[in-house]
C-alpha cells in the first residue's frame, strides 16, 4: 500500500532543469518535473546506504539507476509533486544566463595533443525561495526514504543547491469531507481532474517511463501547474489519483496506484 510524505526545502539560488532533447542552449522548466525529484531522492538514498553507482544496465541500455525504482511491477517511487511556498500567488520568475559549455575533445594529428573545445549558450534559470515536495512511495521503503530525504542537497543541475528543513508524513483523503470542492496546489497530469482553471502548463517527461531515465524516445505528459489554490471537484478526479492534504486546507493531487 502506498504511503506519502513531504519534504520542506529552502533553495539557495536559481535552479536549471533542462527539458529533454534540447541543445546546449535551452530554457528551463519553471518547476522541476517528478523525475527530477525521483532522482534527488534516489541519490540521497544511495548515499545513505553507500551505493554510489551512477549507471546501470537495464534491458540492454545504460540508464540512471532510478529506472529500477520506477519500472518495476511494484515501483518504489510512485509519484512526486511540488508546492511553491514562496512565491505562492504568482508563478516563479524565469530568466536566462550565459554559460561556457564543454562540447568534445578534438585530437590534433600533428601535435598529438588534446584540445578542449567549448561553446557558449544560454540556459534558463528558475527562482524559487522555498517549496514542499510530496512523495508517494511503496510502504516498505517509507521509513528509509524519509531518513534519506534529509540528504537531498540539490535539485536539477549541481548548482541548484537546496537544504531540507523538515520531513513529515502526509495523508491521502480516503473519506468524504462534507464538501465536493478542494483547494489544490502543486502540479498533476492535466487530464486527471475536471473543471479547474490554471494559467501554467508544462510538458514533463513521463516519470514512470524507462526512456526518461535511459534516453531515447522520451514520452512527454502535459501537467497543469497550480501555483495558487485552485478549486477542483473531488468527484472529477481519476480513480488512480488521490488528494493528499498538506497545509491550510490545501491538497495536492498525486498518483496512488
Amino acid at each position: 500500500m502506498p504511503k506519502a510524505f513531504a519534504v520542506d526545502l529552502t533553495f539557495h539560488g536559481p535552479i536549471t532543469i533542462k527539458p529533454p532533447l534540447l541543445s546546449t542552449a535551452s530554457t528551463t522548466y519553471v518547476v522541476p518535473p517528478p523525475s527530477t525529484f525521483f532522482g534527488a531522492l534516489y541519490y540521497a538514498y544511495a548515499s545513505y546506504v553507500g551505493n554510489y553507482q551512477e549507471v546501470v544496465e537495464f534491458k540492454g541500455r545504460k540508464c540512471s539507476p532510478v529506472v529500477n525504482w520506477v519500472a518495476d511491477e511494484k515501483p518504489i517511487l510512485i509519484d512526486a509533486t511540488m508546492v511553491i511556498n514562496e512565491p505562492l500567488h504568482q508563478q516563479p520568475p524565469v530568466t536566462h544566463t550565459i554559460e561556457r559549455a564543454f562540447n568534445w575533445i578534438e585530437k590534433r594529428k600533428k601535435e598529438q595533443e588534446e584540445k578542449q573545445v567549448f561553446t557558449v549558450g544560454y540556459i534558463g534559470l528558475s527562482f524559487i525561495k522555498s517549496a514542499t515536495i510530496v512523495y508517494v512511495v511503496r510502504d516498505d521503503y517509507l521509513r528509509d526514504l524519509k531518513r534519506a530525504a534529509w540528504g537531498i542537497v540539490r535539485i536539477g543541475r549541481k548548482e541548484g543547491l537546496v537544504s531540507v528543513d523538515r520531513v513529515y508524513d502526509v495523508e491521502p483523503l480516503n473519506s468524504p469531507i462534507g464538501a465536493q470542492l478542494i483547494n489544490a496546489l502543486g502540479y498533476f497530469p492535466h487530464d486527471v481532474a475536471e473543471g479547474y482553471n490554471v494559467n501554467l502548463y508544462q510538458n514533463f517527461p513521463d516519470p514512470r517511463d524507462k526512456y526518461t531515465y535511459c534516453g531515447g524516445d522520451v514520452k512527454l505528459i502535459t501537467y497543469a501547474v497550480a501555483t495558487s489554490p485552485t478549486r477542483i471537484n473531488i468527484k472529477g478526479i481519476k480513480v488512480d489519483f488521490k488528494p493528499v492534504k498538506i497545509k491550510d486546507e490545501s491538497y495536492v493531487i498525486v498518483r496512488w496506484q
